[in-house]
């Protein structure tokens, strides 16, 4: 994940979408690329996170990429998004990580969390 990131710092500008009305367009038509393509429909969050990593790097804006992963008896999940000053952006499963999740830390603008989906060890 690391190195996605850093790839995407690097190329922000190659990668981003136009403007604010092409970025939108993007995320009003994910259905259509979700079943477009099947990495991304596999990944969805993670090739929008990227996406929209690009276009806030792209305009000058900060933001973290957000990383949650969870075990639990519903299987192996995760999800990521995109967070400017704490606040969730562009995400439309907003309500796809639990309020049991935990903040582990940061490695540069990447956020880790965890939830062991109600298992314990």
């Amino acid at each position: 994940m690391a190195e996605m990131v850093e790839a995407v710092e690097a190329s922000a500008r190659d990668l981003a979408p136009a403007g604010e009305r092409e970025m939108r367009a993007v995320l009003k038509d994910w259905w259509f690329w979700r079943h477009s393509f099947l990495g991304i429909y596999r990944n969805p969050c993670l090739y929008f996170s990227m996406l929209a990593l690009a276009y806030e790097l792209a305009n000058g804006r900060e933001a973290e990429v957000n990383v949650w992963l969870s075990t639990g008896i519903l299987g192996d999940r995760g999800h990521c998004w995109i967070t400017r000053d704490g606040q969730m952006l562009y995400d439309r499963d907003r309500t796809a990580v639990p309020a049991t999740a935990e903040r582990l830390g940061r490695r540069g603008r990447i956020v880790y969390w965890w939830d062991d989906g109600g298992r314990r060890f």
